[in-house]
């Protein structure tokens, strides 16, 4: 990801300098650098848990002498979001998955290094939509989850393709595109196709919420996707461009570290172990994993003011915003046995990958 595609106007350089103002501020008063830790504790394979809503005040007070100008301007974004997405449907949700500013702020990621597996689960689990998506879907029986769900995954399929359209030698007639900045592009631009990296977000995000909902339904569809898990469809590369085919190889659709989130989301919140007609099998995959391949976390209500992975949480120190309740979800552990784990669970339930 370039800093040039970061940086899109003076608005976001303030932000970025008031941000930065906050932690050379408090790290010198404090001596601390205010990254929090991640659990590590093995957790049981047992399905997502509703954690019930504590009382008290949640979020940044502005009055506080504590509240730096980065922190009043994070959570300013965070509500104003949290509005957006109260005053969505479902549906207006799902179609705005792909906005890819969405997985990048106010979220703040320690493990933002692209060669950390799972930073992709970092960036899908700290945009409150993917949140408000999972609830509305709880909400729904397991036929009218797997409309949406697989109705979702079709639609962005199609716009992925629509998005590399372009970059097809055939439609070309030997001429090389203006610009690669639909794929490169992190934000949304008013008059402009949707991003590859919002689509990719999106699809995963679709992938990671039928393993949460237990949907086996899903699976025959997720299987033929993780089969092709760069492009998550077919696809002869012959017919594209070589910078088009390298930036799929750097930032595949479906990588191994989702595909096994997902295996094992699906595996432990699906209601029996029962394959049936979906072919997926869960009795299969449990004995695979231990408890020493699995890690717990919190994630928070769409409406929670303060996630923990805000940036005014890990930068400005502000509590996570737990008045509107969580859900303690259980993922691959990313330890010393990760690489391992991953190729156990994607095997054993995928197979290999479809050349």
């Amino acid at each position: 990801m370039k800093l040039s595609a970061l940086i899109q106007g003076p608005k976001v350089v303030f932000v970025f300098l008031a941000l930065l103002t906050c932690v050379v501020a408090r790290t010198s008063a404090a001596g601390s650098d205010f990254e929090t830790s991640r659990p590590s504790l093995p957790a049981s394979l047992t399905a997502i848990e509703v954690i019930a809503p504590e009382e008290g005040d949640g979020g940044v007070d502005a009055s506080s002498p504590a509240a730096c100008s980065g922190d009043i301007i994070a959570q300013s974004r965070v509500d104003a979001l949290i509005a957006a997405l109260c005053a969505e449907s479902l549906d207006e949700s799902f179609l705005n998955l792909s906005r890819g500013d969405d997985y990048d702020y106010p979220g703040f990621y320690k493990y933002s290094d692209p060669r950390y597996l799972f930073v992709d689960r970092e960036h899908i689990f700290s945009n409150r939509r993917f949140a408000r998506v999972y609830e509305g879907l709880r909400a729904l029986n397991s036929d009218a989850q797997y409309v949406l769900l697989k109705g979702y995954l079709d639609h962005y399929r199609a716009q992925l393709s629509d998005i590399i359209a372009p970059f097809m030698l055939s439609s070309r007639r030997g001429e090389r595109p203006e610009s690669h900045d639909v794929l490169i592009r992190i934000t949304e631009v008013e008059g402009c196709p949707p991003t590859f990296y919002g689509t990719r977000y999106a699809l995963q995000s679709i992938a990671l919420l039928s393993g949460m909902l237990g949907n086996t339904r899903m699976w025959p569809d997720l299987r033929e996707a993780f089969q092709y898990p760069l492009y998550a469809m077919p696809l002869d590369e012959s017919a594209y461009d070589d910078l088009t085919i390298a930036h799929f190889k750097d930032c595949p659709i479906f990588p191994p570290a989702i595909q096994a989130d997902t295996i094992l989301l699906m595996a432990i919140n699906c209601p029996k172990d029962e394959s049936g007609d979906s072919g997926f099998n869960a009795a299969l995959i449990k004995p695979l994993v231990t408890e020493r391949d699995v890690f717990e976390f919190e994630l928070a209500n769409f409406q929670s003011r303060v996630s923990e992975y805000d940036v005014h949480h890990n930068v400005g120190g502000w509590p996570v915003d737990r008045t509107k309740g969580m859900y303690r979800v259980r993922v691959v552990y990313d330890g010393k046995r990760l690489q391992e784990t991953i190729k156990r669970i994607v095997d054993a339930a995928v197979g290999a990958p479809v050349a």
